[in-house]
């Protein structure tokens, strides 16, 4: 079955996700199922599983479907509770490959009122990003900024257009960025943002500022 946009199926994945072809989706989410049959506001729920074990196999199914769905240069998410991190990231090394994770996302959720219970509360959730190759396609999350923020940030202008000056020592010790450089050598805590090839790359280029502190365009 060839997937079609903007359609939503009302289904559990363990029938739905067999039907489609393979290698047709860029991006799949998971965001898993409670993990406790029997804990109280989950209760009237039809769940495929009764224990800890048949709720593994299950996510597992639903993983290598979507493994199997994913164009190769797709990606899966899915959502995890600590309580099944480290299970599921096993399977997830074995299915998609320990080299093809890329990122373990930290869900805060907020906690309103007392649990009512003794001891450290469990905040958060964890959402683990694999590709399934080394050719993944990603897009860093963007938005358009409003004039007042492009006023605001970025009050200064040649014949490139507007820019905005940026620091070129940071606030930490690191030896191999702690050199002279044009005259001038980082204070003692602190250090070179670029390497020494990249800062003359820069200033050849004239994007970097002298007048007074290094700052780079």
């Amino acid at each position: 079955m060839k997937a079609e946009l903007n359609t939503i199926f009302i289904a559990d994945p363990i029938n739905i996700l067999q039907e489609f072809d393979s290698e047709q989706f860029d991006l799949v989410y998971i965001d898993t199922p409670p993990l406790d049959p029997d804990v109280s506001y989950k209760k009237g729920l039809d769940l495929p599983y009764s224990n800890f074990e048949e709720y593994l196999e299950y996510v597992v199914f639903i993983t290598l479907q979507a493994h199997r769905l994913l164009k190769g240069t797709g990606s899966v998410l899915i959502r995890n509770s600590p309580s099944s991190l480290f299970n599921t990231r096993l399977f997830l090394d074995r299915i998609f490959g320990k080299l093809n994770f890329r990122a373990e996302i930290i869900w805060g959720k907020r906690i309103i009122g007392s649990l009512g219970i003794s001891g450290p509360h469990v905040n958060f959730d964890t959402v683990f990003f694999y590709s399934k190759s080394d050719k993944f396609i990603y897009y860093e999350p963007t938005r358009e900024l409003s004039q007042e923020e492009i006023n605001l940030q970025y009050q200064h202008k040649d014949e490139r257009g507007k820019y905005k000056l940026w620091p070129l020592i940071y606030n930490v010790s690191r030896p191999e960025r702690n050199f002279e450089w044009d005259g001038f050598t980082p204070p003692k805590g602190k250090c070179w943002k670029y390497s020494r090839v990249k800062l003359i790359e820069l200033s050849l280029t004239g994007e970097i500022d002298k007048s007074g502190k290094f700052l780079a365009t």
